[in-house]
């Protein structure tokens, strides 16, 4: 989560027009365009790995809670899991997965790379209004200062 407070506390920054220099700041527009496009790009890709990584482990756990791992005793060891004494039914595995602590975590991680992803979808949205109103403001200038 710091790390999308801190996106947001840089956007906060990144997002401040100087009236002063309107024309470096137009040019200023395209940097900050490419800075968080490359922010938005990491964190999709980051989003993408934890889907991949939450079906295998999702798969896993299927498979665990209907006691197919028991007789893999270095399997259970190397995740630190106990061999299931209970057989579960396939209608009851979903409330097992919906309360599993790993697929929380990794499915936590997902939604807080997709908010980041989100986020900056909306600082480009603004960027692309940004340059816009710039663009107006040096143009009102031109036309308040005769010319």
């Amino acid at each position: 989560m710091a790390e999308l407070d801190d996106l947001m506390k840089e956007w906060s920054e990144d997002s401040k027009v100087d009236e002063t220099k309107l024309s470096e700041e137009i040019l200023k527009t395209a940097n900050l365009h490419s800075k968080y496009i490359n922010i938005m790009t990491n964190h999709r890709l980051k989003s993408r790995s934890l889907a991949v990584k939450y079906d295998r482990e999702k798969i896993f756990k299927i498979e665990y809670y209907m006691g197919k791992h028991n007789t893999d005793e270095k399997l259970l060891e190397s995740r630190g899991l106990e061999p299931m004494r209970d057989r579960i039914t396939k209608s009851g595995i979903q409330n097992y997965l919906d309360a599993d602590q790993e697929l929380i975590d990794i499915m936590l991680k997902k939604v807080i790379e997709d908010e980041i992803v989100s986020y900056c979808e909306e600082v480009i949205k603004a960027l692309q209004n940004r340059s816009y109103a710039i663009s107006a403001a040096i143009k009102w200038n031109i036309f308040t200062g005769g010319g």
